[in-house]
């Protein structure tokens, strides 16, 4: 007996050093497969599931000039479209006509004034919380300036009972921290090991974004996109795989190495910062091993990955190549803003440009036949999914 018991105790002991028990947020059989080898590339199947459902195209750029950064983030609410700029460094405000309304604080170097805007959430009370370059910003609902709390954040999500968390680069300590409007914490978690890596600038990448479901996290060099659920548990909802080159899930921290190999242009493949998910879809994009960057759509329903051709083509740059300000609202519409003078340039002298929007997208002629001037972006609304 005395032999069974010490095997019995062996055997526990190593269970508790087990890849299970040693990495509880590592990808399990509950864990959704996107397989990017296997994604449809053909137009039609995609249309059947892409719809615009409207586009604003936002005025005023002789007061408000926004720029064509992928640092964009627009919110959708109570019949205001509020969007903000890391190169502007400016927080607008439109109405549903596309008219320039007001702007939340302004450019400069004051304690109240933005120096570089990183991302921005919109809490139930209506004051404003912004992500800048100094701090993580506060504002109330008459955008009077209140307090700045001196942190390194990089993006924010809005939860419910004016609470948000904070997504902390890879160059801090790769934590998502839930705080109340008054900057006190109520919850850290820990999607990541608690120690720092040496990161050689890779902070753009990874981060959290709102979704149906709550948060829905990524960090910095993982294939996995972990959702962050109301009692504070983290469960590995999607991973991405189909491809040798993927950088695994299991050399996540290996941030240096990362770093070096993209500096080397290894042919690695990595998640981009830029995805949104609804109750029907999840759209991404990655950095394939030819250097360029795709998006994909993958329909939850139907569990179908789509990677349409006609999207990749050279003409569609600016509408879906890739997806930069990708956005989305509380109806499930997905909000991507597209640079007008960018479709004009081309239009005139690109027929396929001009055979494909009267084919398949009908709805950004206009934009097509507008301006040669910088005018700033129209947003286009869509929704993809059964």
């Amino acid at each position: 007996m005395n032999i069974i018991s010490f095997f019995i105790s062996a055997l526990l002991f190593l269970n508790q050093f087990s890849p299970t028990n040693k990495d509880p947020y590592a990808p399990n059989k509950n864990t959704i497969q996107i397989d990017i080898s296997k994604a449809i590339t053909e137009t039609e199947p995609f249309l059947s599931k892409f719809k615009i459902t409207k586009v604003v195209k936002l005025k005023g750029e002789d007061k408000t000039r926004i720029s064509a950064s992928a640092g964009r983030k627009i919110i959708d609410r109570d019949n205001k479209i509020y969007i903000s700029d890391d190169v502007e460094s400016n927080l607008y405000i439109f109405d549903y006509d596309g008219n320039y309304v007001s702007k939340v604080g302004s450019k400069g170097k004051g304690p109240d004034e933005f120096e570089f805007i990183f991302d921005f959430t919109i809490l139930e009370d209506g004051s404003y919380v912004v992500l800048d370059k100094k701090g993580i910003m506060l504002f109330d609902k008459n955008k009077q300036f209140v307090n700045t709390n001196n942190q390194s954040p990089n993006q924010i999500c809005k939860l419910k009972n004016n609470e948000y968390a904070v997504y902390f680069d890879a160059n801090s300590t790769n934590n998502v921290i839930v705080y109340n409007a008054d900057y006190d914490v109520k919850e850290e978690l820990f999607p990541s090991p608690k120690e720092k890596h040496s990161t050689s600038g890779l902070s753009y990448k990874g981060g959290i974004k709102a979704s149906s479901n709550g948060i829905l996290y990524n960090e910095t060099s993982s294939p996995v996109f972990h959702e962050i659920r109301s009692n504070g548990t983290i469960y590995p909802k999607y991973e991405v795989t189909g491809n040798a080159h993927i950088w695994p899930y299991e050399k996540r921290n290996e941030l240096k190495s990362f770093s070096k190999k993209i500096t080397e242009k290894a042919e690695i493949i990595y998640p981009f910062y830029p995805f949104q998910e609804t109750k029907n879809a999840f759209i991404f994009t990655l950095a394939l091993e030819d250097g360029k960057v795709y998006t994909f759509f993958y329909d939850k329903i139907s569990k179908k990955l789509y990677k349409p051709a006609l999207l990749q083509e050279p003409y569609m740059a600016a509408f879906f190549k890739p997806i930069f300000g990708l956005n989305v609202n509380q109806n499930n519409e997905f909000i991507n803003p597209i640079h007008m003078h960018q479709f004009y340039q081309k239009y005139p002298i690109d027929s396929s440009l001009k055979s494909t929007l009267t084919k398949y997208f009908p709805e950004l002629l206009t934009l097509a036949e507008g301006t040669n001037e910088y005018s700033n972006p129209a947003l286009v609304y869509f929704t993809f999914g059964e």
